[in-house]
């Protein structure tokens, strides 16, 4: 019986210590099929790395026997995109294979804090290669991607640049991602379908409470808040018939609204709009075709043409030509926030408008600018905000400060007893004025292209707003009607309001010069002809000399700042080279005679209130 007992606990033993090898072994051979497949996880990833021209880096890599692939600190940079992807962890799930590790065997894929980061380094593709070459090789790359994607893709904390997004899912080829509003503004969502073997993309992006959000993909540097209330985009990517890459599609937007300084001092809303558009790729240069292209917006539709290559130097032309269409469908678009004066405004009869602008910004003196509008039947039946037959009749005038508020008011009319009429001025006066300001005033109709051209060369030069293309229409409208501002805004209204004056006949040109005369600034709070006679001469306009009335038309552009340019004046003769020009312009339309112009003097005598604050000189 012992020896039955004895020989039974042997046989514990031993089965306890088989068991024990034989979990050893399990053990064993698990954490080295483990340890093989992390190694061969690891040479697959370099390999497909290689194959798709990526870099990749992560901390740690791991994957067991259940088809399950844990990476830690991965880090992939796309050189051609300047591109850099960071996640802090990455599992994919599937069967994974000893002869192919392919994306396609995946089932899911979970990726938690996942950054985007764009390098402002020169690319790496080489320069000839360009935006066709770019797009082909961005559609080959998302088109590879797509088919490695899992059936179910999850992004946990995505990061664009500044902008955090708490969760992408992907399932099959449909995506959503619900992103968090800014500045009190609901999130939004982003969803779409993408097919790869198509090349086409659906997207959208729109609130749960159908309110505006901000769009926050915008360069810091453009101070640009863009909002909207939905956003649509079909595109489809193939090759045309002339081996370029056509981009075609449908942009549709609604509750459109933008705020930037440029455009306004405040938010400019739009409204909605849709574009349906085709745009031509090759290898430098971007095209729209002018026959698919257009543009709806209320109740305007029109083809823009816009073609952009970048070889050597940036080379852009664009046009749009509009046969006659019904007036009032342009005024009935306008958006009030844009032109708040003509806002309503109701008329009659038809418009045909073209506009052309072509230029290498290499060399800008080549530029070609035009925009003309001609009308038919064209008749004003109401005014909006602003009656624009104002000017006809005495009216107030307001000086304000730049913050709005009144600074001085006074009549242009004869019950202002400093309002002088156009006819009681010396002639020379008017014509020294033309020749500085306006010389051909008289002979257009509120505009010169050549005005407009010469702005435009010399601001692209200098790569800002230095120099404006101001008739004396435009500055009449401006001062009038209008504020200081100096946007993209007010100028397109200072523009059509000039327009349909000049163009309707609603004020004369006498009138015109007339109001400029007794409303621009001559210098620190000096309004009108009469004021800036009697500051510097103490004398009537009426009994200006040739010399003075020359000084003033010199001191326009600059009036709050004439101490400077004046004190000691160093300024290497610009004044008496302005001055000899004046004098033979006078003399060659015939307004003096060939003694007064030998006789006239650039220097000027100043007696009035001028002196009171110090001494004026006009000598180099």
């Amino acid at each position: 019986m012992a020896k039955a007992t004895g020989f039974k606990k042997k046989g514990y033993i031993l089965a306890g210590c088989a068991l024990l090898v034989v979990l050893a072994l399990a053990g064993g051979l698990y954490l080295w099929a483990a340890f093989m497949a992390d190694s061969y996880a690891s040479r697959r990833l370099a390999t497909l790395a290689g194959q798709y021209g990526l870099r990749l880096q992560y901390a740690a890599v791991s994957c067991n026997l259940s088809g399950e692939v844990r990476l830690r600190g991965l880090r992939l940079f796309l050189p051609a995109y300047n591109l850099t992807l960071q996640a802090d962890k990455c599992t994919l799930k599937g069967h994974f294979s000893r002869t192919s590790f392919e994306a396609q065997d995946l089932r899911e894929a979970d990726i938690e804090g996942l950054r985007l980061l764009f390098s402002k380094a020169r690319r790496i593709i080489p320069e000839q290669s360009r935006y066709a070459s770019r797009l082909r090789e961005a559609e080959k790359t998302l088109a590879a991607l797509a088919a490695k994607l899992p059936p179910t893709l999850s992004v946990r904390g995505l990061q664009i640049g500044d902008y955090h997004i708490p969760r992408l899912l992907v399932e099959g080829r449909r995506f959503v991602a619900e992103m968090p509003g800014k500045e009190g503004l609901p999130p939004w969502i982003c969803r779409g379908v993408y097919d790869a073997e198509k090349a086409k993309l659906q997207l959208q992006l729109f609130t749960r409470e159908d309110k505006a959000f901000a769009f926050p993909f915008l360069p810091t540097k453009w101070k640009a808040d863009l909002r909207l209330r939905s956003l649509t985009l079909d595109l489809q990517a193939e090759d045309s018939p002339d081996r370029r890459l056509a981009l075609e599609g449908k942009l549709s937007v609604t509750g459109l609204s933008l705020n930037q300084p440029a455009l306004d001092s405040g938010p400019v809303d739009f409204g909605e709009g849709t574009a349906d558009f085709r745009l031509l790729v090759d290898e430098n240069s971007v095209e729209t075709d002018p026959v698919a292209t257009q543009i709806h917006y209320r109740q305007l539709d029109f083809h823009p043409y816009i073609w952009l290559q970048k070889e050597g130097s940036w080379k852009l032309r664009a046009s749009i030509d509009k046969d006659f269409f019904p007036a009032e469908d342009f005024f009935a678009s306008l958006p009030q926030s844009l032109f708040p004066h003509l806002y309503g405004m109701k008329v009659s009869g038809k418009i045909d408008y073209h506009f052309l602008f072509d230029i290498d910004f290499a060399h800008p003196d080549g530029l070609v600018f035009h925009s003309d509008a001609r009308t038919d039947a064209f008749k004003i039946l109401s005014y909006g905000e602003t009656d624009l037959r104002m000017m006809r009749d005495p009216f107030p005038f307001i000086v304000r400060w730049k913050d709005g508020r009144e600074r001085r008011r006074f009549e242009v009319g004869p019950s202002n007893p400093s309002f002088y009429p156009l006819r009681k001025l010396p002639g020379y006066l008017i014509q020294a004025l033309l020749h500085a300001e306006d010389y051909s005033f008289f002979h257009h109709h509120g505009f010169t292209d050549q005005a407009f051209h010469r702005s435009l060369v010399d601001d692209i030069r200098a790569r800002r707003f230095v120099r404006g293309a101001s008739t004396i229409s435009m500055q009449v409208v401006k001062n009038v009607y209008l504020n200081q501002e100096k946007n993209f805004s007010r100028k397109l209204e200072e523009i059509l309001m000039v327009w349909l004056i000049e163009r309707n006949h609603l004020v004369s040109k006498n009138r015109l010069l007339e109001t400029y005369l007794n409303i621009i600034e001559w210098g620190p709070d000096i309004y009108g002809i009469a004021e800036a006679s009697r500051y510097y001469f103490i004398k009537e306009p009426s009994a200006l000399t040739l010399s003075e009335c020359i000084f003033l038309t010199y001191i326009i552009p600059d009036p709050k700042h004439i101490r400077e340019n004046f004190n000691g004046l160093r300024q290497g003769g610009g004044y008496q080279a302005y001055f000899r020009n004046a004098v033979r312009r006078l003399r060659q339309r015939g307004l003096i005679s060939a003694t007064q112009a030998a006789q006239a003097n650039p220097e000027v005598r100043f007696r009035g209130a001028v002196l009171r604050q110090g001494p004026l000189n006009l000598q180099p």
